[in-house]
């Protein structure tokens, strides 16, 4: 009777574990890539569509309003007459 593995039957092992390890880890950078797409995808959309809405805003009141970059809090905002009407909140990640 005999024991314990030949060196063939380790290769093989091995070799499929390293497959199966190379084929994940090509997963995951491809999933972390088209992640950061979306995301900057999803941010661009909600910057343009915050202002045209900022647009509509004031034609709607006839009045004028100024949008503001806030860097240390990582935002939008959408002043009229010094009283802020709208926020857009960024992800950390979004600089």
């Amino acid at each position: 009777m005999r024991r314990g593995f030949t060196l063939m039957e380790m290769v093989l092992v091995l070799a499929i574990i390293s497959i199966v390890g190379g084929v994940g880890i090509l997963s995951v950078k491809f999933y972390k890539t088209n992640k950061n797409k979306i995301d900057a995808d999803y941010y661009l959309n909600a910057t343009v569509g915050f202002i045209n809405n900022s647009k509509m805003y004031c034609r709607e009141n006839s009045c004028k309003a100024i949008i503001a970059f806030d860097m240390e809090r990582n935002e939008m905002k959408f002043y009229s007459n010094f009283t802020i009407i709208k926020k857009l909140k960024f992800s950390d990640k979004i600089t």
